[in-house]
């Protein structure tokens, strides 16, 4: 009786999950449920194809309705695809996802061409968004299959034929990027931003934004370039409009690079806490491609968008509210919206109206950037290791001198590396409130190894015994290696940050950051060499060695190193700001 009850349960799960989720990959150009032995009826099918529209324009917007055509019947499941009517028919467009409506993933065709359900469960209606493709045109219809339960299905269904009009005012076959003019006007005829900084008016920008108002709409031109890192271009590069300077509740005109043509989109970004990303709305008709083109791996668009817009209850008007300018790029595509930028953004440093022609600053985005790498630099590059040179070099240069009860050298080296650990955690806090999210990489990883290990070490050394007792050189041997591990960690966090994108530093960075980590070994060298030297010499004469006369040359020694580990953290900074 047990073994008949597992059947059955068996039987169920097999039931239930063979439908449930919306179809699979393998029925993508048939349509035909994988369903055992089940065939498809034959019977005239009890439910309807409506459209919106039998004429559209390329990348315009129509709606599909799926419904019973009585009361008593629904349906549990449905695939549909659009398709050229021609003797080998191509399977196109882009259908947009909600809470009844998924992708079916397909190796031969384009993403977001085949749609399915997300559940089971009994449906009398169903909307689904599609929008035509833009270097296509002529007649299509939709080819539907629509199951009632995993018995029961049709297949074949086709709706009316749709005639896709040619929009003669878009081009996408030019492979010049009219760059003499990209920057014409900037300032005196419409809204220009670009990254990085100065770069418009150098009219020598990776990423680039304008904005002209025309009467009753805006035309938007977006420009990027492929990065040292990046050699074979981005995939796409967004503008985005929005009522702060930071990501979130923004509209967004993505420039999509798809099989060497360049389509354009509108997205909304939406952050929750479990989520950060850019969805495409259902309505795209709020804006219109003009314009796009590839050349050399740069992307270029023209776009005309509504002056009045309302997405996800933001109000976006364009004519008398003013907008920060969000300009983002990177090489991630995921179904239905862009992928991750990496860094590659940049915010205007105010709003503005975008009737009122002039050039922004890029700035927004990269103050979080610019203060967690300098706050970075100035712990690891100045503090630490001045902190460390004192407190294992100069002990006796400041013999006999007491600040608040402690030997001058263990007070200065206690201030020095406290400032660290400030530095080092304020970074932290900054540039998680700038990302909100952890994003795993190298640099993430071993910087917050470093991080809790340098929050240990400060915590063990309270904990530290009387200088004559027996454990002493215990605790000393354990901090002294403790600091190793975290300097040299430290260093070689700030090695694999050099290139990231969000750092945006020239490649040369490397040379100025290999130069101080040789000084840095250098000084390490010859002050070790010094004091062998010495002690030597001392232990040669069975004296102490009473190093008063050379503690001038020892201050000086001190306050150069100093001077030359500050000035290397000053010229990492201003190659990071500027």
């Amino acid at each position: 009786m047990k073994s008949f009850k597992f059947f059955v349960i068996i039987l169920f799960v097999n039931y239930s999950h063979s439908f449930s989720g919306g179809a699979g990959s393998d029925s993508c150009t048939t349509l035909v449920p994988r369903h055992g032995s089940h065939q498809p009826q034959t019977s005239s099918p009890p439910f309807l194809i409506v459209l919106s529209t039998t004429s559209i324009q390329q990348g315009q917007n129509m709606t599909i309705t799926l419904e019973n055509t009585t009361q008593t019947s629904s349906f549990r499941g449905f695939m549909i695809q659009a398709r050229t009517v021609a003797a080998t028919p191509q399977i196109i467009g882009t259908f947009f996802v909600n809470g009844l409506v998924r992708h079916v993933t397909c190796s031969d065709v384009p993403l977001g061409s085949v749609a399915t359900h997300t559940n089971a469960k009994p449906k009398t209606k169903v909307d689904l968004t599609w929008q035509a493709p833009f270097d296509i045109y002529g007649l299509i219809n939709f080819q539907v299959t629509m199951l009632e339960n995993i018995q029961t299905f049709w297949t074949g269904m086709s709706s009316e034929f749709v005639t896709i009009t040619q929009d003669h005012d878009r081009t996408t076959t030019s492979t010049e990027i009219p760059s003499s003019d990209l920057y014409k006007g900037c300032g005196s005829e419409k809204v220009c931003f670009g990254s990085p900084r100065g770069c418009v008016n150098s009219e020598n920008c990776n990423m680039f934004g304008a904005v002209k108002h025309n009467d009753e709409t805006f035309v938007f031109e977006i420009l990027s370039q492929s990065m040292d890192n990046h050699e074979d271009g981005m995939s796409y590069v967004a503008f985005a409009l929005s009522h702060d300077n930071r990501m979130g509740r923004d509209s967004v005109i993505e420039c999509v690079r798809e099989n060497d043509v360049v389509r354009a989109y509108t997205s909304f970004t939406i952050v929750e806490p479990s989520l950060f990303a850019s969805q495409r709305i259902p309505n795209q008709n709020i804006i219109r491609l003009i314009e796009s083109r590839i050349e050399d791996n740069k992307i270029y668009c023209r776009v005309e968008r509504e002056n009045y817009s309302i997405i996800e209850s933001e109000i976006f008007d364009l004519l008398n509210d003013k907008q920060f300018l969000l300009l983002a790029m990177g090489t991630e595509l995921r179904t239905n919206s862009i992928g991750s930028h990496g860094g590659l953004r940049e915010a205007s440093e105010e709003a503005v109206l975008l009737t009122q022609p002039r050039n922004l600053e890029a700035g927004g985005a990269r103050l979080f950037i610019m203060l967690h790498g300098s706050f970075m630099i100035v712990a690891w590059i100045g503090t630490a290791p001045i902190g460390i040179f004192l407190a294992r070099y100069f002990k006796q240069t400041w013999k006999n001198q007491q600040i608040c009860g402690k030997d001058a050298w263990f007070f200065w080296h206690t201030i020095l590396m406290l400032m660290t650990c400030v530095l080092v955690i304020s970074s932290c806090v900054i540039i998680f409130i700038d990302v909100r999210e952890w994003r795993t990489s190298i640099h993430a990883i071993t910087g917050s190894i470093t991080v809790a290990l340098l929050i240990l070490q400060p915590v063990g050394a309270i904990f530290r015994p009387a200088a004559s007792h027996h454990k002493r050189p215990i605790f000393n041997f354990i901090h002294f290696s403790m600091g190793n591990i975290i300097y040299s960690l430290a260093i070689i966090t700030i090695f694999f940050a050099v290139p990231k994108p969000a750092a945006n530093l020239p490649r040369w960075t490397f040379f100025i950051f290999i130069a101080f980590v040789l000084f840095y070994l250098m000084m390490h060298f010859i002050l070790t060499v010094i004091g062998i030297s010495g002690d030597a010499k001392s232990s040669e004469r069975n004296v102490v060695i009473n190093i008063s006369p050379f503690s001038l040359i020892s201050k000086t020694l001190f306050c150069l190193i100093t001077l030359i580990l500050f000035a290397f953290a000053i010229a990492l900074i201003l190659i990071m700001v500027w």
